[in-house]
């Protein structure tokens, strides 16, 4: 019998959430909706666990790899309070809204479109999981825990059983799953590894290309899917769905090649998830803010002065509500310095104050920081059309994950030979996480430059940055860059496409 739950519908949690209603029961536990009484308007998910004895630890482990991790297609962590003497303990998590595969299906059918678009986003947060060090498994791939929201987003929710790979383990210590979607070794006496992650996804699809019908309890068989899937999908489920974990596809890399052939490269999924080489393109989820994060290879590479005029060109050109975000010390602060020179020197420049200039509103990280309790950045989604970062220079900073959690992160660096060792530098550092959905932006560079940059071979697309003196004025070139980065139609709209920076 599952114990009762410590919340209901208003109460305050911890001073700051109110509990609107329970939306979801689990084994484990219970979920429910809460407002923020800080961020008016905003909503969380709050997951109330009552661990048993055996799972506290893994609870515990649970919490510290969402707060952990930074992906696009995994949930984000705000808050989490550990179980004590009460044994309830409670994660504070972005709430998703959408639905799971399982009530969609419930619904209506997947288009053959779309559950290619799905099962590309689970590979690329397999991808994203299994590179971690050491590896995550999920093991619990199954039509309740995956997420759509209503901007053809997935999200990989509950991560209950998921368990570190240990390459000195033979088996897993808890044999957990969830019968026709868990592999064969979940219930054997060997350890999982990513290739029973790749089982799951395979016993997803069979699901999906079913409408529901299979379910894996019997065998699969090719006869069951639905008469618009091509043969040669049908190869790829056989060979995921094999018993033997060496008979499957060894990593997500692989069964994303595989899938990108049926993608058209015509089509609108390339706009709304993936672009032309298969590379994942987030889509910024509920929250309507697009965050585009700056970071340099070194200091004095510009990154500022790109951060700058990035934002005046969004604010001028898009005209939507824009935030500049500056991660620098307060004392050599660009926010600091505007303040003096635009209210004077007399000013007393203090972090609370509010800098607007131009339709761009500058901040400080540090004083949001404070203002918000480390949680800003929901609080911007929710006001600003855009943000942009300003992250300063890469070596000694650990603002990587700010970095990779936007909407477009671009790497700025020099064209000189001499500074080739920079390039390489940080790009070892992205690479380490795993991380390849970045820009490179080379300053006043032309074509041979540009070819020539390390950055061609590891990030998405190398971009010259056009040279502009001042970066709060108007300069026809910075317009017409913007409209090439993010493929604006000549009668700029409102919001630009999120093709991201395929130009």
């Amino acid at each position: 019998m599952r114990p009762a739950s410590r919340l209901e519908e208003g109460v305050l949690f911890q001073q700051r959430y109110r509990i609107e209603k329970l939306i979801g029961v689990g084994g484990m536990g219970y979920v429910y909706l809460a407002s923020d009484s800080r961020l008016m308007g905003k909503f969380w998910a709050i997951k109330e666990s009552i661990p048993i004895h055996y799972n506290r630890e893994h609870l515990l482990l649970e919490a510290k790899w969402l707060t952990e991790l930074r992906h696009p297609n995994l949930p984000l962590i705000v808050d989490f309070y550990p179980p004590y003497h009460d044994e309830h303990a409670y994660m504070v998590m972005e709430y998703i809204e959408g639905e799971t595969v399982q009530e969609r299906i419930s619904r209506e059918p997947i288009s053959f479109k779309e559950s290619i678009e799905i099962c590309l986003q689970l590979c690329d947060a397999l991808i994203y999981l299994h590179s971690h060090q050491p590896s995550i498994i999920y093991r619990d791939m199954k039509p309740s825990n995956v997420m759509l929201t209503r901007t053809q987003q997935v999200k990989l929710i509950d991560f209950g059983i998921a368990r570190e790979h240990k390459a000195d383990v033979s088996s897993d210590t808890v044999k957990l799953g969830t019968l026709g979607f868990a592999a064969p070794e979940q219930y054997e006496d060997v350890q999982s590894d990513a290739r029973t992650d790749l089982y799951g996804v395979g016993a997803l699809m069979a699901y999906i290309l079913t409408d529901g019908e299979w379910q894996g309890i019997a065998t699969f068989r090719s006869s069951m899917l639905r008469s618009d899937i091509p043969n040669g999908v049908a190869q790829i489920l056989s060979k995921l769905l094999a018993k033997k974990p060496e008979d499957r596809y060894q990593d997500a890399s692989q069964l994303k090649a595989d899938l990108m052939a049926y993608v058209d490269p015509m089509s609108n999924l390339l706009g709304q998830g993936y672009d032309a080489r298969g590379q994942s393109v987030p889509t910024g989820g509920l929250n309507k803010g697009i965050i585009i994060a700056c970071m340099s290879c070194s200091e004095g590479m510009g990154c500022t002065h790109a951060a700058i005029m990035i934002a005046n060109a969004l604010s001028r050109i898009y005209r939507g509500r824009v935030a500049f975000v500056d991660y620098s010390p307060i004392v050599n602060s660009v926010v600091e310095q505007m303040s003096l020179e635009i209210d004077g020197e007399d000013n007393d420049y203090q972090v609370e104050q509010l800098l607007r200039y131009q339709g761009v509103e500058y901040r400080h990280a540090s004083n949001l920081n404070r203002q918000y309790n480390g949680h800003f950045m929901p609080y911007l989604m929710q006001t600003f059309d855009y943000i942009v970062l300003d992250l300063g220079a890469i070596q000694g900073n650990g603002l990587l994950d700010e970095f990779m959690r936007a909407n477009y992160s671009l790497l700025i660096g020099s064209a000189a030979m001499w500074r080739q060792q920079e390039w390489t530098n940080a790009i070892e550092r992205l690479d380490s996480r795993s991380f390849k959905q970045w820009i490179g932006g080379v300053p006043h560079a032309d074509d041979r430059e540009l070819r020539s940059c390390p950055a061609r071979l590891h990030s998405r697309l190398v971009v010259s940055i056009p040279t502009c003196p001042n970066p709060f004025q108007h300069h026809d070139r910075v317009e017409v860059w913007m409209d090439h980065w993010f493929n604006h139609s000549a009668k700029r709209k409102r919001r630009f496409k999120l093709n991201k920076w395929l130009g």
